[in-house]
């Protein structure tokens, strides 16, 4: 706002634009955005809280995927990412913001107590992925093992 209004002030002053229909207000708040207000300060999950729910959870896709949420730190949206590759797991996400996008990259576990490097989700990953187990088909892997997605195909629609 504040660019737009000194480009239309140098405009006026240059002789370009009529003041009359150009010239910006001098007091620009009632158009600039407001400060918003501190933001709450939110409490991240205990560790009993965490093995609480992964003991809580009867499917195994559902406690897989909140497995490696809380092992890697990974977003919901990053599991639908997740490659084995070169005996590592990997997430292919490219989260776009205004300072540019995230690259692939190869996962590893939150400095943490021993509960996440106990749960071996890479060979969990690793054993799904090779025994074509379908109870996990639809989050954890395709059918031919390569990406592990959340049920979609590439197109948008539901995996076979």
């Amino acid at each position: 706002m504040q660019a737009t209004s000194a480009l239309l002030r140098w405009a006026v002053a240059q002789g370009q634009l009529l003041a009359t229909q150009w010239e910006p207000p001098t007091d620009l708040s009632p158009f600039v955005g407001r400060s918003r207000s501190a933001k709450a300060v939110t409490t991240p999950l205990e560790v009993d809280h965490i093995l609480a729910l992964v003991r809580a959870l009867p499917d195994p896709r559902w406690r897989l995927a909140f497995q490696l949420m809380a092992a890697y730190g990974l977003r919901p949206e990053e599991l639908q990412h997740l490659q084995l590759r070169d005996g590592r797991l990997w997430c292919t996400y490219e989260k776009v913001a205004s300072r540019g996008k995230t690259k692939p990259r190869a996962l590893r576990l939150l400095p943490c107590d021993d509960w996440a490097v106990e749960w071996k989700l890479f060979s969990l990953c690793q054993f799904y992925r090779i025994s074509g187990d379908r109870r996990l088909e639809g989050f954890a892997h395709s059918p031919d093992g390569r990406q592990m997605s959340h049920g979609r195909n590439k197109e948008g629609g539901r995996s076979p």
